[in-house]
């Protein structure tokens, strides 16, 4: 550490906020949410390919049936 007047010490330290993955538990986790966000950043990529998120769903619109 530099031992000059004009600097003082600082301690690095860190702040726990969340629980470690392995400490979590299947009901800590926010399902809905966590599609959403899933949701949200693969449209924008299935878009350029022209695909829609529901397809890769499952889900078949009524075009795919005739």
């Amino acid at each position: 550490m530099l031992s000059q007047p004009n600097y003082r010490e600082i301690k690095s330290s860190y702040l726990i906020t969340k629980e470690a993955i392995e400490l979590a538990k299947l009901q800590d986790i926010d399902t809905k949410k966590y599609k959403e966000l899933l949701k949200s950043a693969l449209e924008q990529v299935l878009d350029a390919l022209g695909i829609s998120f529901d397809e890769i769903r499952g889900i078949k619109k009524m075009d795919a049936f005739f």
